[in-house]
């Protein structure tokens, strides 16, 4: 968090590096790095004085293995291990190291020996990993959170795959042995919110109440509908709340977590996206199919169920761009950054990532137009209308008010007042306010796997 929407991450960080007293239990000094700017990915001690550290130094370099000598503090890069020269991790134990690097978007493992010397080469079918010792040094401890995939790696090739339960509702994280290598402890995070109605006269409405995960819930086009995803028995589903009553729509269950759910303008369909796949839902017979499956992320901008037109944001990498998808014909429409896109009158607006001003995609003949220069960059875009946008700033857990940009005057108002930044929009609806998850750290604890 801290960053605003849309935006690319900027990071800084500052080391501290403390020494302590275990026995009498008391913090003897402390030193300071100076800040560093890039992305750390890892940070292991090569011995007692040194640290090894897998990095980027800015923003658009390349991954590095870096070493600091906390006595004569000292940064030195160090040359590239061939074959690795994309590093993502490295862990140390007794100088033998273990580098875990990306070889064509799949992870590999090196073990080098204390001259830094290649030991064994193993290949994993994970696109990134978090690594650490097996207390014995006889091998690596993988975690890969975006496959869910735990297994030993071993310096000979061999490769054991340990079973975690599948669980929707909860993060499974940093898994190290323990120093005895009889267990392996890790973090889980229990995922739990409800849905709030912000209405118009400034009172909020809880429209889920209970201990479930819930959220991208989504207006209908009349306001009278609102459908959600949630996740409870370890299955995430879509529900419907109309007239105070809520049912639940998929039948099957929804095999990733849902982040956008669209309606289409007669509200009788509903499109959402599982990760790299799109399902479509007709409410009038309550069926839900798959439209499309992608090898990368995508969203759901608008869908036309008479042509059965689809607009979407495709994923390359942390870029995202416009698409069109009307059966097997798919057509990129934009050629940049893409960040917030709604639809409105089958147009679509959206904002270029850093940059102020409106965009609008005109559905006559894929033309690109510019709507208002001044619009603030990295807002997230709620609805449009003939006149103007409505729009927040600020970003994720850190929201500005609702405002309204006149697209004539370019003049900026307060439409809705927020009370509370710490919450994350997902819907707005101007004849009944906004719909809402709440902010808050998840319920976490530290487990033991036998």
């Amino acid at each position: 968090m801290g960053t605003q929407f849309y935006q690319p991450s900027n990071y800084l960080y500052s080391f501290h590096i403390f020494t302590l007293d275990l026995a009498q239990e008391r913090l003897l000094e402390k030193q300071q790095l100076s800040q560093w700017q890039g992305q750390i990915f890892s940070v292991t001690w090569w011995d007692e004085n040194t640290l090894e550290i897998v990095a980027k130094q800015g923003p658009n370099s390349g991954n590095g293995r870096y070493r600091y000598s906390i006595l004569d503090q000292q940064l030195t890069l160090l040359d590239e291990f061939e074959g690795a020269n994309n590093p993502v991790a490295s862990t140390v134990l007794n100088q033998k190291t273990a580098i875990a690097s990306l070889h064509k978007n799949k992870i590999q493992i090196d073990f080098l020996n204390a001259q830094q010397e290649r030991i064994s080469r193993v290949k994993l079918d994970v696109t990134a990993a978090d690594i650490s010792w097996i207390p014995d040094g006889s091998g690596v401890l993988v975690y890969a959170e975006e496959e869910r995939k735990l297994l030993a790696v071993y310096l000979d090739g061999k490769k054991v795959s340990i079973p975690l339960a599948d669980s929707k509702d909860k993060i499974f994280s940093r898994p190290h042995y323990s120093a005895d290598g009889s267990g392996i402890f890790y973090t889980e995070e229990r995922r739990s919110s409800n849905i709030l109605l912000a209405g118009l006269d400034g009172t909020k409405t809880r429209l889920t109440e209970n201990t479930d995960f819930n959220y991208a819930a989504s207006f209908s086009p009349a306001g009278d509908k609102i459908v959600y995803a949630s996740v409870r028995n370890n299955q995430i589903h879509l529900w419907l709340v109309e007239s105070g009553q809520e049912r639940q729509l998929t039948k099957q269950p929804v095999p990733k977590k849902v982040d956008t759910i669209i309606w289409s303008d007669d509200g009788e369909h509903l499109v959402f996206n599982a990760d790299n796949q799109i399902f479509h839902h007709n409410l009038l017979t309550n069926e839900t199919t798959l439209l499309l499956t992608g090898t990368d992320k995508i969203e759901p901008v608008a869908y036309f169920p008479t042509t059965g037109r689809l607009l979407v944001l495709k994923h390359n990498g942390e870029i995202r761009n416009l698409w069109r998808i009307e059966g097997e014909q798919q057509k990129q429409l934009t050629f940049g950054a893409v960040g917030s896109a709604i639809e409105y009158g089958g147009d679509v607006y959206f904002q270029y990532i850093s940059e102020n001003g409106l965009w609008a995609l005109r559905s006559k003949n894929d033309t690109l137009e510019r709507v208002t220069p001044s619009l603030d960059e990295y807002s997230k875009l709620l609805k449009a209308d003939n006149s103007g946008i409505y729009f927040i700033n600020g970003g994720v857990c850190q929201e500005s008010d609702i405002y309204y940009q006149d697209y004539a005057t370019a003049k900026k108002s307060i439409f809705l007042a927020q009370e509370n930044s710490a919450v994350s929009t997902t819907s707005f609806n101007v004849d009944k306010g906004s719909l809402q998850t709440e902010c808050y750290l998840p319920e976490a604890n530290i487990v033991l796997l036998k």
